[in-house]
């Protein structure tokens, strides 16, 4: 009799947690972690309208790509620069900067922000200074929407671009294009002085 009870038993408890497990396949929003996953895109997303809201979440939901770092103008140093940007076609962009600081490229100690630029694309270099030796910068970006921009290997440079629509070409060893990967990139261009630069035609 104690043995019937016992399998009994068993058996109860195994059809139990079968059902609790099929509540839970059946409902996986039930579980803590979908819940998490998903609590800030439902609230964001639950308003849509029209395609400027969806642009609009997803600039607000891009924080900008930046790095900040105190370089001794005397030694010089090194600031590198990585990040990863969802654009409004939801194309994925990647970037990679590595600005090198050559000794005696300034006097004193500065705080030196880089900022990616994924629109131009480009970068940001913060604060405005010259140089009293010029900076190199290596920059890469993956994944930019090349012919949308109207480049080609004929038509692109690098340039300083100016908020008055200044663009000035910098001196640099070579452009890196690839239509396939969406690669764009600049190898040692000189930096002369901090403000925005970027590609242009």
């Amino acid at each position: 009799m104690l043995h019937k009870i016992k399998i009994l038993a068993v058996l109860f408890f195994t059809v139990t947690l079968v059902s609790c497990s099929d509540s839970i396949l059946d409902n996986p929003e039930s579980t803590e972690t979908e819940n998490t996953v998903f609590s800030k895109t439902s609230k964001n997303f639950e308003n849509i309208k029209s395609a400027n809201d969806v642009n609009t979440i997803l600039e607000s939901d891009s924080p900008p790509t930046t790095v900040t770092k105190i370089i001794n103008g005397k030694t010089g140093g090194v600031i590198n620069l990585t990040g990863l940007h969802i654009g409004l076609d939801l194309r994925i962009i990647t970037v990679n900067a590595t600005l090198t600081i050559p000794p005696a490229a300034f006097e004193g100690t500065k705080s030196i922000t880089l900022i990616a630029d994924y629109q131009t694309p480009g970068i940001i270099c913060q604060p405005s200074m010259e140089f009293d030796v010029p900076l190199q910068l290596d920059l890469a970006y993956v994944g930019i929407d090349i012919l949308g921009l109207l480049f080609n290997h004929d038509n692109v440079f690098f340039a300083y671009l100016g908020d008055d629509g200044t663009v000035k070409p910098c001196q640099y060893e070579g452009i890196d294009l690839n239509l396939l990967g969406g690669l764009l990139g600049v190898r040692k261009a000189k930096i002369e002085h901090f403000s925005r630069y970027g590609f242009s035609r």
